[in-house]
């Protein structure tokens, strides 16, 4: 503790479901054992934490691909979904319609060639947004996009 003293660390948890606990540990358990720790050290300590985990296959059931109304991603599409939501202050998912053969996303029939859309599912200090850039993940690289200004309201 005393290497974290009155400074700000950022802690990156690259694949939450990878994480592993003591043999014959269940996985739900060990994951929220990990966010127990991770708000423990919010409380303690100047601490950012980023955790990247996958959306489960909800995402890619047809009924939501073909109702415009279910195609946005959901705090239930995570894995693990419980205990990462609740210890997050940002809960963001990056999302390609265009990869499920969606073209025209949502109720709104927003453009998805070409686009990648990140949902802001939980803003602790803020409101939930949707962002939406260019897609050039070829070039690891995301570009501003404009539709709507940029910002569309959920």
């Amino acid at each position: 503790e005393d290497f974290v003293k009155g400074k700000w660390v950022v802690i990156f948890l690259d694949h939450v479901l990878l994480t592993k606990g003591h043999s014959g540990e269940n996985e739900r358990k060990v994951i929220a054992d990990l966010q127990y720790m991770f708000i423990s050290l919010k409380k303690k300590h100047k601490v950012t934490i980023i955790q990247l985990s996958q959306l489960n296959r909800n995402i890619e059931d047809k009924e939501r691909i073909l109702n415009p109304s279910l195609m946005f991603p959901t705090r239930s599409d995570l894995s693990s979904a419980d205990s990462i939501y609740q210890s997050s202050d940002l809960c963001m998912v990056i999302h390609r319609p265009a990869v499920l053969s969606i073209f025209q996303y949502g109720i709104e029939k927003w453009p998805t060639k070409d686009l990648v859309y990140l949902h802001l599912l939980k803003n602790r200090n803020g409101e939930p947004k949707i962002l939406c850039f260019e897609d050039h993940l070829k070039y690891n690289t995301l570009y501003d996009y404009d539709p709507y200004n940029s910002f569309l309201k959920v």
